[in-house]
């Protein structure tokens, strides 16, 4: 279960830090002689950790040309782990009475596979 919210995360967040080469760069300085010293990235890029962040991952998708699917199915497929992870949360807690238990298990994970659902649908659009 961790792993596989740690994938769906990892998943998210590859797509909201899409960074791609500038290949102008490498047409500017020709046989690659100064490789070493093009190595060094001096204006690095800010790593957000934040999977949801809609706007930046939209548009670095567009700027590729990959469009908006790719970070909906992740997206979705996040949201969805996290709403089984409440129901196992609930199935797991000792005391919790039954029935708010049962409701808590029953909810959450009919809303977790409505969402990998949409996720699956969001990749085969893709």
């Amino acid at each position: 279960k961790v792993l596989f919210i740690i994938s769906c995360y990892f998943m998210c967040l590859e797509v909201v830090n899409l960074h791609t080469d500038d290949t102008a760069d490498v047409e500017k300085h020709g046989n690659g002689e100064d490789l070493p010293n093009r190595c060094v990235q001096v204006d690095a890029a800010p790593f957000f950790f934040w999977p949801y962040r809609r706007r930046t991952a939209l548009d670095k998708l567009e700027s590729v040309g990959a469009g908006p699917w790719p970070y909906y199915a992740a997206s979705i497929y996040l949201t969805g782990v996290m709403c089984f992870t409440v129901g196992l949360i609930a199935e797991l807690t000792p005391g919790l009475p039954k029935d708010i238990e049962s409701f808590a298990l029953n909810w959450s994970f009919l809303v977790g596979s409505l969402l990998f659902l949409l996720g699956g649908s969001a990749e085969c659009i893709q």
